[in-house]
């Protein structure tokens, strides 16, 4: 084994801070599995789970899992919805007690190291309603760079999980604070989005909210399904787009 000062020790710390380092993504990076092992035994490197280290001075937050996901397992699992909306955009309030939501596509499951250490500090929503690598940002955040969900993409992944996990009420009122979006990433994503649902009420939220973006969307390039999507039982038809939802919205 190289010496402190050696080509190993640099491959090891060429690992970004404050991230959990997998053995995976270690030994891609040139370190063998023997090596590893005398790391930790050093105290240079500390074992969190299974399959995941850390630097022995850190202690890697769920975003810094999040991370070693997108680098080294190349996941597109991100951080989106009401968290991306909070913790990187700053529109909402984000209760400290509140879940971080994160948005994996179709069946990318977490590993079990995940699973053992943050799985009690998140919820992941597995979907494929929109295309895995569209609609995402570059965040930078305690030494490392990650992706997560632009505001637009993080609005429609909001407004997925109404009324499962989210009020129409509640998705209105944080539509109301998101006055400025880029058009062209929405137009894209809606046109890429394949539930009705969400993009029905995106469109109904942003006009009712008076937003001037929802002006420069075009809605003849959309797929809108046919037919009355019935979000609450009971509620107000909002014609314009086949929505029943809560009545009085408008006065929230």
């Amino acid at each position: 084994m190289k010496n402190n000062s050696g080509t190993n020790l640099k491959l090891l710390f060429s690992q970004p801070q404050n991230t959990v380092m997998t053995v995976k993504g270690l030994v891609e990076s040139g370190l063998k599995h023997y090596e590893i092992l005398r790391f930790e035994k050093s105290g240079i490197i500390k074992r969190l789970s299974s399959g995941a280290y850390s630097r022995f001075n850190e202690n890697p937050d769920v975003f810094g899992a999040v991370n070693a996901l997108q680098r080294d397992l190349k996941q597109s699992s991100h951080i989106g919805g009401r968290t991306a909306l909070a913790l990187v955009y700053g529109k909402i309030q984000y209760a400290a007690d509140r879940k971080i939501e994160i948005f994996s596509y179709k069946q990318e499951k977490f590993p079990t190291w995940f699973k053992t250490l943050y799985s009690s500090s998140c919820i992941q929503f597995m979907t494929d309603f929109l295309p895995s690598m569209e609609g995402l940002n570059e965040w930078k955040h305690d030494g490392y760079t990650s992706l997560v969900s632009a505001q637009e993409r993080a609005l429609l992944e909001l407004l997925y999980q109404v009324p499962n996990s989210v009020t129409p009420q509640e998705a209105f009122e944080i539509m109301q604070l998101i006055t400025v979006i880029k058009p062209s990433v929405m137009q894209k994503l809606l046109e890429n989005c394949k539930s009705i649902k969400t993009k029905r009420m995106l469109l109904c939220f942003a006009e009712l909210c008076g937003h001037q973006w929802f002006h420069r969307l075009k809605t003849e390039s959309m797929d809108l399904g046919s037919g009355i999507r019935e979000i609450t039982k009971g509620g107000k038809l909002y014609s314009n787009f086949n929505l029943v939802l809560p009545e009085g919205l408008e006065s929230l």
